[in-house]
């Protein structure tokens, strides 16, 4: 069978439209991401085909002036599945992206599935680190687990500047939010300043930065979901940086929250403090490869 790859067009919606009906139960993001990918010239989506056919799609999205190419979007047909098509596109956007003159690949994707990893491996990507996310729809709030921990506020240049500056509160400084991962550089202080609503905040103990976090709404229009994104040096800093989230969604009627930390400090069932009831987990790995 012979499969063919090229620039994906806007009369192919319906066909992405049919893609998106069988994935994740039908919740998925792609009839966005297709409007986005057509509209912004960064990004740089493929067709795989059969017979004229779209079977499987992907994008290369270029961020960091061009320095990074940022894999996302893979997505096979129902009734194409199991026949190697998701390596294929992989290929093809590896292929792509060292035709736009990138030096690296990057993407993000949960280790729990290992048919992503597996993808990635595939290519010659390594995992860089591995973020926990709990997303849960029942915020509780305990009291401040350290109250020698203050939390301020802080702009988006000190967040990046922290990020960068202290030795290991950062992975890798690579800053992360919802699925997306960049150097902390300038070029991430100008896309950071894009998130409407976004907000940072520092940790401090003894004159001490113990940790940082970013947080910004994400989903409906009515800000019912909040994403946020923790960087602490101990479990205490986490908490207490996670204490001022929750304190932020519950003050403002956010029912929904989204939280990312190093997997190395893993909230156990007896910490309680995220969620009562109803939650999701998983591990995210950040991939990378050379060109």
């Amino acid at each position: 069978m012979s499969y063919e790859s090229r620039a994906l067009k806007e009369n192919d919606k319906e066909a992405i439209l049919e893609i998106a009906r069988t994935t994740w139960q039908g919740h998925d993001h792609l009839p966005k991401l297709f409007d986005e990918w057509m509209a912004n010239p960064e990004c740089h989506p493929i067709a795989v085909t059969i017979d004229g056919g779209v079977v499987a799609l992907g994008c290369v999205r270029l961020i960091e002036e061009g320095k990074t190419a940022w894999l996302e979007g893979l997505r096979v047909h129902i009734d194409s599945r199991g026949k190697g098509l998701a390596r294929k596109v992989t290929e093809f956007l590896k292929e792509l992206a060292a035709k736009l003159g990138a030096s690296r690949t990057r993407l993000t994707t949960s280790i729990d599935n290992p048919i992503p990893r597996r993808l990635a491996e595939s290519i010659g990507m390594s995992c860089v680190f591995l973020l926990d996310i709990i997303w849960t729809t029942n915020i509780r709030r305990r009291r401040q687990p350290d109250k020698s921990i203050t939390i301020n506020q802080c702009s988006v240049d000190e967040f990046v500047r922290y990020s960068r500056e202290q030795n290991g509160l950062v992975p890798a400084k690579v800053i992360t939010y919802f699925w997306y991962a960049l150097d902390a550089t300038d070029y991430a202080i100008a896309k950071l300043k894009e998130i409407a609503g976004i907000q940072f905040r520092a940790a401090w103990k003894d004159s001490e930065l113990v940790g940082i976090s970013l947080g910004y709404p994400r989903g409906p229009s009515d800000n019912s979901q909040w994403s946020t994104t923790i960087y602490p040096t101990s479990k205490e800093a986490l908490l207490s940086l996670l204490y001022h989230q929750i304190t932020y969604c519950k003050e403002s009627g956010i029912r929904a929250l989204m939280l990312e930390y190093p997997s190395m400090f893993t909230l156990s069932v007896a910490d309680n403090y995220l969620w009562k009831t109803a939650r999701h987990s998983l591990t995210l790995g950040l991939f990378e490869g050379t060109l």
